[in-house]
């Protein structure tokens, strides 16, 4: 019978951190691969409490000034394409390889998330989350991509209720380097167990590195194609030839008779910034000196409103500001209104606008126009294009593991050794996945994907079909291209008819929440609070793409027995139990905790658990197949790459010199 108070088997052990730097270099680009050896000389790690530590600095090309980031929710795990583990000495035994690994650790991070983990991400993975300070008071969705007060890639303006000024000169929000402190979610180094490698002569560790564009996102404050009234919103012009409203009626924030709303033949020397979601100081404000914007209107989307015009018409030069200024409230003569606006000087001022057919004037009273950032993608032709020809880079540097290396005693060791000279074997389990790809075309309205499986301890599947299509690096990074809004009349960013989706990524969620005026009444049809979302992590998360239903067929039967109905969360439109409750399963026996589903309608996974508890399934002589149809109204627009994550329980075995490894 066993006591609180009986002696057990244990002995001391010294924990100490050791660091290794990569062996291949001090600095990296992407596309890149770097080369970690871990030396036998650590005896032993824990390999849980390891991490990746590195520095990297986003190198932009082509004159771009607009703030970019990482990706918002996995950060610094977004450079990392592949990894590959591989035991040390000649013989260099492959004990893990994780294909897109930035694929699988965006199911991870998306679905084992909530705000604790989130700001823990922020403070040491490079990642960013919702902030109060640049919050939308628009009613539009909460976005973690919107961060500019608290960004680690670039510093925001000095702010406060004082009036203030940014020159011309300025180089603030400039990208600066940013460390980060990653745990790599592979099987060994997320295994609780201490890991041996003086019995594997070390480790040896390759990593891939992904393209800069798959990771680089800009803030989607800024961004057309996305949050597009979470945007600075056009509040009024200094303008030539009359203003509009006056001190005390009929205008809005107290503004003088000079300022007033962009129209034809109106010459313009300065932009006003309403003070909507809370610009309320240069802190939260995210376009920066030097960067190419225009105004468009935040109540119509491409898909809808295809041959309407997103501006009322065209300017003559180029919108780039050129000085910024915090204006504070004041009296009668003071052109800050009642509570302080923000004023955008132009740096080809002045600068003269021309309204057309169809188009019209450009106005503050209401919200409806948007200003957003042409840095990237431009808008509307040749007068605000700006062309990024060069690729972006990302360089990574001082790349080193820290290991928490563990000291056992001398006595511990010899009698391990001891033990297998004479003839015993040393095995290891940890939980890893293996990637088998799939390639769809977008005309397959019905999929049987096979899956060659050969593990013999399997746990779940986990099916991420991501866009195969090809985009250009603006597309990746905004999610649309240039020429996206140049229709008939490009130069007056008019909408092309039909509305052209090759320009764009693909719909995440078209949202046709209706505005509504200040007294409570529903505006006209096609004013939305939230114009189409696209998105800009293509062939990162998974894409339902209208599919229908899903059933799964192995060892002989259809599991489940009847289809698992998609459509619900395919079209966007609500939500379905059966394939959450499938997923739930199958993410908690691939060892990721199933926290948070506020992404299950834009990454979209397929789940099927194969055991439950501490069970395991035997894949080896049984076919496998996902057979996925798309019989919807609306058929299926995009080439597909399938990656399909098999988690499985490996087991590296160590006896006498040779090492070996059974799936």
């Amino acid at each position: 019978m066993s006591s609180f108070w009986s002696a057990t088997d244990k002995i001391p052990v010294k924990q100490t951190k050791v660091s290794i730097p990569a062996e291949n270099g001090l600095d990296f680009n992407s596309n890149g691969k770097i080369n970690i050896h871990v030396p036998p000389s650590v005896a032993y790690f824990q390999p849980k409490e390891s991490f990746l530590s590195f520095d990297y600095l986003i190198e932009k090309k082509g004159g771009i000034k607009t703030r970019l980031q990482l990706d918002a929710e996995l950060g610094g795990q977004v450079l990392i394409r592949d990894i590959r583990i591989f035991s040390g000495g000649a013989g260099a035994v492959l004990l893990e390889e994780i294909q897109n690994y930035n694929v699988i650790t965006a199911v991870r991070y998306d679905y084992e998330s909530d705000q604790t983990l989130r700001n823990k991400r922020c403070l040491t993975e490079a990642a960013t989350t919702w902030s109060n300070n640049t919050r939308n008071t628009r009613g539009n969705q909460r976005t973690d991509l919107a961060n500019v007060t608290h960004n680690p890639n670039s510093a925001p303006y000095p702010g406060g209720t004082a009036a203030s000024s940014i020159a011309n000169t300025d180089t603030t929000g400039e990208p600066r380097k940013v460390k980060c402190l990653l745990p790599l979610h592979t099987g060994i180094f997320q295994n609780d167990k201490v890991f041996p490698s003086l019995l594997t002569e070390g480790l040896r560790l390759e990593i891939l590195l992904e393209d800069a564009p798959r990771c680089l996102r800009v803030n989607d404050m800024v961004n057309t194609s996305r949050h597009l009234q979470h945007a600075p919103l056009f509040h009024s012009a200094t303008t030539t030839g009359g203003g509009d409203w006056t001190q005390n009626g009929g205008g809005i924030d107290g503004l003088m008779t000079t300022h007033g709303a962009i129209k034809n033949g109106r010459t313009i020397t300065d932009i006003w910034v309403r003070r909507d979601n809370n610009q309320i100081g240069l802190e939260n404000f995210p376009l920066r000196i030097g960067e190419t914007f225009t105004i468009v209107k935040n109540k119509v989307n491409p898909v809808d409103d295809a041959g309407d015009h997103m501006r009322g018409g065209k300017f003559d030069k180029k919108l780039v500001v050129s000085t910024l200024d915090w204006v504070v409230a004041g009296d009668s003569v003071n052109p800050g209104g009642n509570w302080g606006l923000v004023k955008i000087g132009l740096a080809n001022a002045p600068v003269t606008y021309a309204a057309v057919v169809g188009g019209g004037n450009i106005e503050g009273a209401q919200g409806e126009f948007s200003i957003v950032s042409t840095d990237i993608a431009g808008l509307g032709g040749a007068v605000d294009t700006a062309n990024v020809t060069e690729k972006m880079n990302i360089k990574v540097s001082d790349v080193e593991l820290i290991l928490q290396q563990l000291e056992m005693p001398a006595g511990y060791t010899r009698k391990m050794m001891s033990m297998m000279k004479a003839g015993g074997t040393l095995n290891y389990d940890f939980l890893s996945s293996t990637n088998y790809k799939y390639s769809q075309l977008a005309g397959d309205v019905v999929s049987n994907i096979r899956l060659p499986l050969s593990q013999s301890r399997a746990k779940a599947i986990l099916s991420v079909p991501t866009d195969a299509s090809v985009y250009s690096q603006p597309q990746q990074i905004m999610g649309y291209a240039q020429g996206a809004f140049e229709g008939t009349d490009a130069a007056e960013g008019k909408f092309p008819t039909p509305y052209d989706a090759s320009k764009f990524t693909y719909q995440l969620r078209p949202v046709n929440l209706k505005v509504r005026d200040s007294t409570g009444t529903v505006e006209d049809v096609g004013n939305y609070t939230e114009v189409n979302e696209y998105s800009v992590r293509s062939g990162i998360e998974g894409i339902w793409d209208h599919m229908s239903d899903y059933q799964w067929f192995y060892d002989g039967k259809l599991n489940p027995s009847r289809r698992v109905e998609v459509s619900k969360i395919a079209n966007k439109r609500s939500i379905a139990q059966q394939p959450l409750i499938e997923l739930e399963k199958a993410l908690a026996m691939s060892g990721i905790r199933p926290l948070s589903f506020r992404k299950f309608n834009q990454n979209a996974v397929i789940g099927r658990a194969l055991a439950l508890q501490n069970g395991a399934y035997d894949t080896r002589g049984r076919d496998f197949n996902l057979q996925c149809n798309y019989q919807e109204t609306d058929a299926p627009v995009k080439n597909k790459l399938w990656n399909n994550f098999v988690f499985h329980i490996r087991r590296l075995s160590v006896k006498g010199n040779q090492i070996s490894l059974s799936v």
